[in-house]
């Protein structure tokens, strides 16, 4: 066979290089901080609303997420108003 060599030894060489080990980590953290930023940026908005004395779930809208897309009374300001 002429051209290159892709015979692999596996006995040699480390497993991972600390480049790739470092990449490896990195990607993770990449991953783990866009899978939380939802859940950081609900609580950073619910104290910010709670800073300004605004209603915590909905901001003063008295709006709420329900199910799915649906838009419902917030039942925070519900229990407000409530006699």
């Amino acid at each position: 066979m002429t051209g290159m060599d892709i015979s692999v030894d596996l006995g040699t060489g480390a497993l991972w290089t600390a480049n790739e080990l470092a990449g490896f980590v990195a990607g993770l953290v990449v991953v783990g901080v866009a899978l939380g930023a939802a859940k950081i940026d609900r609580a950073v908005a619910r104290a910010q609303r709670q800073g300004l004395g605004l209603c915590a779930e909905c901001g003063g809208t008295r709006l709420a997420r329900g199910s799915g897309s649906s838009v419902v009374p917030c039942p925070a300001c519900t229990k407000q108003s409530a006699p």
